[in-house]
């Protein structure tokens, strides 16, 4: 499937439920996962696929778990990518750096 087939589907799949979730004030959160390393063909692995998600569903209910791990594997520059999209993040997760940054990190 490609990604736009799978954003078309997760936006019909989310515009579905969401009056449920701004009808019980709870917000869904969706989790960026890299595809790189630990979950290959995982479609949500990219910020800016994740934020045109929450774009398209258009509610203040639906949002991104932003895992900073992953998204340092996939797409490195994290405070910036957080920065421009704050309004789409519901939750982050944090963990060890990727593997090469902490092998750097100990031959320093």
């Amino acid at each position: 499937m490609s990604d736009q087939e799978g954003l078309d589907n997760c936006v019909a799949g989310l515009t579905r439920i969401k009056p449920i979730a701004e009808d019980k004030g709870v917000t869904i959160v969706l989790e960026l996962l890299n595809s790189k390393v630990n979950h290959p063909d995982y479609m949500a692995d990219r910020t800016a696929w994740g934020a045109e998600l929450c774009k398209r569903v258009n509610s203040p209910r639906i949002k991104l778990l932003y895992d900073i791990y992953h998204m340092q594997v996939m797409e490195g520059d994290v405070i910036r990518t957080i920065r421009q999209n704050i309004q789409y993040i519901g939750h982050f997760h944090t963990a060890a750096t990727p593997p090469a940054t902490r092998s750097m990190r100990r031959r320093n």
